[in-house]
């Protein structure tokens, strides 16, 4: 073995093992034995589950949060509204779609474009290509499972 893949080896840490961690005896609630914490029963094998911890959640929209636990929404400009449908228009063509899959597309993410006149379609970043790809896996899946 070369030097470089060999693991320090620390033999106090080795012999120490993990019994001062897990020192504590419980009684099996499947069989009344009394055992070691967080091993299974010495006597019929059962491991306890950890209890599910409840969390709250609340319907709304992601937002980025930062280590001060403020969330952070992004507003779309118009002008990021109007790239963003410009790349699902020129995905939709470079695909063989049909027109109104862009806007449908945008609508999943925003809401439906309302714009007088169609925008140009712009190269679209990897980011807007793996939102679609995204998609198209959810509508494969959701057709396969009806």
């Amino acid at each position: 073995m070369s030097p470089d893949t060999r693991a320090a080896r620390n033999r106090t840490h080795e012999q120490r093992d993990d019994s001062a961690i897990n020192s504590r005896l419980v009684e099996c609630s499947n069989c009344s034995a009394i055992g070691m914490a967080g091993k299974p029963c010495g006597h019929c094998g059962f491991m306890p589950e950890t209890r599910p911890r409840y969390v709250v959640t609340t319907d709304g929209e992601l937002g980025l949060v930062d280590r001060g636990r403020r969330v952070h929404t992004r507003e779309w400009t118009d002008d990021a509204k109007l790239d963003f449908y410009g790349q699902l228009i020129a995905i939709a063509r470079e695909r063989g779609f049909k027109p109104g899959w862009a806007a449908h597309k945008y609508r999943e993410f925003i809401t439906f474009p309302r714009w007088g006149v169609e925008p140009r379609p712009v190269e679209a970043t990897p980011e807007v290509r793996a939102w679609v790809k995204s998609r198209m896996i959810a509508w494969a899946k959701a057709r396969s499972a009806a």
